[in-house]
C-alpha cells in the first residue's frame, strides 16, 4: 500500500560473553497493524526468550506504541516495552556494530547469509535501505548479557550456534 511505512523487527540476545546473536528479523512495507501482527508472531515463536521490545519514541512510534498496547490487552499477551530514545544518529548506531563484527562477536543464523541484513551492512551507508541493520543495532539498547552461571563449573563446550541461541535469555523486537 502506498500509505504503508517501512518497518524492521529484530530478535536477538547477548551471551554471557557479550556475543550478539541475531535470532531472526523481518522487514517490510507494512501498515502499523501488520507490524503489530509480526511482533506478536515473533512473540509467539520466541515467547520463552523475549523479555522486552524496543520502540522508538518519535511521534509516529508513540502512536504505534499506543496501538500495540491496545492489542496486547485484546490478546491478553503482555510484553515489556522499552522506549528507545536514541542519542545517536541511525548511522552512528549502525557503525557501533562494526567493532563487534571485527572481533567476531556477532552471529547470524545460516538463512541470513546474503539476505537483507547482510546486504544492508555491506552497502552501508550508501545502500537504499538500512532498516534491518538499524533494528539489529538497536538490539544493543534493549538486551543485556546473560549472566554466567554462579557455580564454578568447568566451561561447557560452546556448542552449535543453535544450541547457543537456545541458551539466550532475552530477545527483542524493534519497530
Amino acid at each position: 500500500s502506498p500509505d504503508a511505512d517501512w518497518f524492521a523487527i529484530a530478535c536477538g540476545g547477548l551471551s554471557d560473553k557479550n556475543e550478539l546473536f541475531v535470532e531472526n528479523y523481518a522487514n517490510g512495507h507494512w501498515q502499523p497493524y501488520q507490524a503489530i501482527e509480526k511482533i506478536f508472531q515473533f512473540y509467539d515463536k520466541y515467547r520463552d526468550r523475549i523479555r522486552a521490545i524496543g520502540i522508538e519514541t518519535t511521534a509516529f512510534q508513540k502512536m504505534f506504541k499506543f496501538a500495540f498496547e491496545v492489542e496486547m490487552r485484546k490478546r491478553n499477551k503482555f510484553i515489556k516495552i522499552i522506549e528507545l530514545k536514541h542519542t545517536k544518529s541511525k548511522e552512528e548506531r549502525i557503525l557501533s556494530l562494526q567493532p563487534r563484527y571485527e572481533q567476531g562477536m556477532v552471529y547470524h543464523k545460516q538463512w541470513m547469509k546474503g539476505q537483507e541484513l547482510e546486504e544492508e551492512l555491506i552497502r552501508f551507508p550508501k545502500g537504499r535501505r538500512d532498516d534491518v541493520a538499524d533494528a539489529v543495532a538497536s538490539l544493543l539498547e534493549v538486551v543485556v548479557p546473560r549472566r554466567a552461571p554462579k557455580a564454578a563449573k568447568p566451561p561447557e563446550k560452546a556448542g552449535t550456534v543453535v544450541e547457543q541461541l537456545q541458551r539466550l535469555e532475552i530477545g527483542r523486537a524493534h519497530v
